[in-house]
């Protein structure tokens, strides 16, 4: 009796089974861990974004209310200064494909000072 000297010859289909689940596990664990960490940053983005929006609205109030006719300056008309109320007559704006709607409100505070002028406060909401 001649015996054969098996040799390697590749994988068994069931190595080769074992080895495709290992990497599909694998691989869904990385997929899940970065649209894990995707969306809290696409929603940083988002906020930044609505934050620098603010700002560019505010210093647009800033500079086009003149000290000193604040109420009844041509300036103030549009942008909720003359009655104190809110403003949502702000068109969307649009950055990156996302629709941002600014709405804000002007209210007087503080006392009156010797020029009659008072402070304002500025509340702003910016959705998207």
């Amino acid at each position: 009796m001649i015996l054969k000297n098996k040799q390697n010859q590749g994988f068994t289909m069931v190595e080769v089974v074992v080895a495709a689940v290992i990497f599909a596990l694998t691989a869904a664990g990385f997929y899940a861990t970065i649209s894990a960490l995707t969306a809290p940053a696409e929603a940083k983005t988002q906020e930044v974004t609505a934050a620098f929006l603010a700002k560019q609205k505010l210093e647009e109030l800033r500079t086009a209310v003149n000290a000193d006719d604040w109420d009844t300056g041509t300036e103030a008309t549009g942008y909720g200064l003359e009655n104190n109320h809110t403003y949502n007559n702000e068109p969307p704006v649009i950055v990156d494909g996302i629709t941002y709607q600014i709405q804000y409100t002007v209210i007087p505070v503080g006392e009156t000072n010797s020029f009659n002028q008072t402070g304002r406060q500025v509340s702003m909401t910016i959705s998207w």
